[in-house]
């Protein structure tokens, strides 16, 4: 792994004609934004683009102009550079491919905390909102035109990423990106509104169902919730995100921490995801715990253990991790 600034990174890309793209598992308004973008700036320079996913687009984001394509491990040497955004973790990858024998380069490009891995390059640089804004940048420096289309991708990626403009990772060139993507067109109150109010009766039920497992300790400052495989067979659901349900725990006034476990249809894996409501509480070493990771704010981990025997685990590693930090913050 060889860390490159972003002069370089815009270099590498910028020789290559015949790219692959990439995301990671569950793919958020910054994972599919930051793809559509990217791709959709270098096609209209003639580089040839493939965007696989072992995912679907999720209903949400079906306005972002991109289409996935299922990986294909035998096609993987035919391009000239594998690029993969909003993710540095080999694991974490949204296509279930092996890079070991490929001679082709891959270059991860991230905002989170970078960690080792296998990969020729990585560009992360955290101090950017989303990697979206990342994206902005490589665009600008590829002196690709903004068109809307790739606004709205960008437009999606920030927003999502920053909670509408909420987050404590929200800065002045945030902002600045905005501003930028306004003058395309684009129409913002639009595409906040799809994003966060086009949910499916099914989405409010199973909600309901996960809001009825809150559980708060260490006085109130922790939080976890729940929806299991049970509740998901219950509902009858096939296509369902429980993306956003971590912050319905996070936005109880006592609540410093919120987990959220998402057990999949099948009962072999826990999707956890953390937040916490100030950098001071670095939720990333909490998710280390578990070989998960992501932002002081905001991580998540996946976890191959039954639910029953997950939830109690989880429960004594967050009050342990309460405690420490708070006599942390209190010396």
């Amino acid at each position: 792994m060889k860390k490159i600034e972003l002069n370089k990174t815009v270099q590498i890309i910028d020789q290559a004609n015949n790219i692959l793209i990439l995301g990671h598992i569950n793919p958020d308004g910054d994972c599919v934004g930051s793809m559509a973008a990217l791709s959709l700036g270098l096609q209209s320079v003639e580089k040839k683009i493939t965007v696989w996913s072992d995912e679907s687009l999720p209903l949400k984001y079906r306005f972002i102009k991109t289409d996935f394509e299922k990986p294909c491990q035998e096609n993987i040497d035919s391009f000239d550079l594998i690029i993969v955004v909003d993710t540095a973790v080999e694991t974490r990858i949204g296509a279930k491919l092996d890079f070991s024998h490929t001679q082709t380069p891959v270059l991860a490009i991230d905002h989170h905390i970078a960690v080792e891995n296998n990969f020729t390059y990585i560009h992360t640089d955290q101090s950017y909102a989303a990697t979206g804004c990342i994206i902005y940048d490589i665009l600008k420096l590829l002196d690709i035109k903004i068109t809307k289309a790739i606004a709205e991708a960008i437009y999606a990626a920030i927003i999502t990423d920053t909670g509408c403009f909420a987050y404590s990772n929200t800065n002045y060139r945030t902002f600045e990106i905005a501003l930028e993507l306004l003058k395309t067109g684009i129409n913002t109150s639009e595409i906040t509104s799809i994003i966060y109010n086009s949910h499916s009766p099914e989405y409010i039920r199973i909600l309901g169902a996960a809001l009825n497992t809150l559980e708060l300790i260490s006085d109130g400052t922790g939080a976890i919730m729940y929806v299991s495989s049970e509740m998901i067979k219950r509902e009858n659901l096939i296509n369902f995100d429980t993306e956003d349900f971590v912050n319905y725990p996070r936005s109880i006034m006592s609540v410093k921490i919120a987990c959220m476990i998402t057990e999949s249809p099948n009962s072999d894996t826990l999707r956890l995801s953390l937040r916490s409501k100030t950098q001071d509480l670095n939720v990333s070493k909490l998710a280390k715990l578990f070989n998960g990771g992501g932002h002081k704010c905001a991580s998540g981990a996946r976890i191959k253990e039954p639910l029953a025997e997950f939830i109690p685990r989880l429960k004594k590693e967050l009050e342990n991790f309460l405690k420490t930090e708070h006599n942390k913050l209190s010396k």
